[in-house]
């Protein structure tokens, strides 16, 4: 079985994304990776910042999938299973 990078590539993507969603001119780095990014992915702060900047992670991905063969899209999966089905917003006729 051969070594790839993609899910670690993938992860600082998701922190990435994170971070571009939460931070604000006038704030700090550290403020987000404490609220935000160490709960849901724990790490240090000095990982924080060099995922932070890490250049390119998209083309990284993109260059290590074609490395190992496999192709990376961002659509889910139509043969994944759920855990919980869809929540729709109808009004549900079995409430008391």
């Amino acid at each position: 079985m051969a070594y790839n990078r993609i899910n670690k590539l993938m992860m600082y993507k998701n922190v990435v994304e994170i971070v571009k969603k939460y931070y604000r001119e006038g704030m700090s780095y550290k403020y987000v990776w404490e609220k935000h990014v160490n709960p849901v992915y724990p790490m240090s702060y000095q990982r924080f910042i060099i995922i932070v900047n890490t250049p390119n992670i998209d083309r990284a991905i993109q260059l290590e999938a074609e490395k190992v063969g496999r192709t990376i899209n961002n659509e889910e999966d139509k043969r994944q299973l759920k855990l919980f089905p869809e929540e729709d917003n109808t009004p549900n006729n079995n409430t008391l």
